[in-house]
């Protein structure tokens, strides 16, 4: 009996240790950002948490969708790699539209009393963006930027990502450019600046 239980144990790990594991992830990222967080699938395996399916605000648009998410239990004390597959952003600021303005200041502003410990840098898990997508608009500034197919790795300590590979398929201006004095140019990647050539005079 004791080797059929610790069978049956294994086998119902990864369900069981999963859906305990991406209710807690998602619920706590709900009361975090103001916005639902949804997974469709979640599975457990030796040291690590897999969440499938991953939906950030779905009456927003939703702003984010992830294919799939693997957590690292040590991620809880600020270890580990945390890998996101497929991730795309569909991100509004500013208009009747906007669903990013309310989380901002939601995890900008301080509670009363106090101000609470912020976690440094080094307590927080790398992470590693893989086949990701981006689409921004600002109606702030008239702005609308495309980014597809963006892998990056941010790690512990760093401000910037450590590799970013990204094409910027459209950057172009919405409106008031006059106003917002910014000026896009939509890019043309097969297009290269002219040089004159050696010995030659421009």
């Amino acid at each position: 009996m004791g080797a059929e239980s610790c069978r049956g144990a294994v086998a119902t790990y990864p369900r069981a240790v999963g859906a305990l594991g991406g209710y807690l992830v998602t619920s706590k990222a709900t009361a975090k950002l103001g916005v639902s967080v949804e997974a469709q699938r979640a599975r457990a395996g030796w040291g690590v948490l897999r969440l499938y399916g991953v939906v950030v605000g779905r009456n927003q648009g939703p702003l984010l969708t992830v294919d799939s998410l693997q957590i690292p239990f040590s991620a809880l004390w600020g270890r580990g790699v945390v890998v996101a597959d497929g991730p795309a952003a569909s991100l509004v600021r500013g208009g009747p539209g906007d669903n990013v303005s309310a989380i901002l200041g939601r995890l900008h502003g301080a509670p009363p009393g106090p101000a609470p410990a912020r976690a440094s840098a080094s307590s927080l898990p790398s992470l590693v963006v893989r086949g990701g997508s981006l689409q921004l608009t600002d109606n702030r500034k008239g702005l609308s930027v495309t980014v597809g197919v963006v892998d990056a790795s941010w790690e512990t300590g760093l401000r910037f990502p450590r590799r970013r590979e990204a094409s910027v398929r459209e950057i172009r201006e919405l409106r008031n450019r006059e106003q917002s004095g910014v000026w896009c140019r939509k890019s043309d990647p097969a297009r290269k600046p002219s040089r004159p050539a050696p010995g030659r005079l421009a």
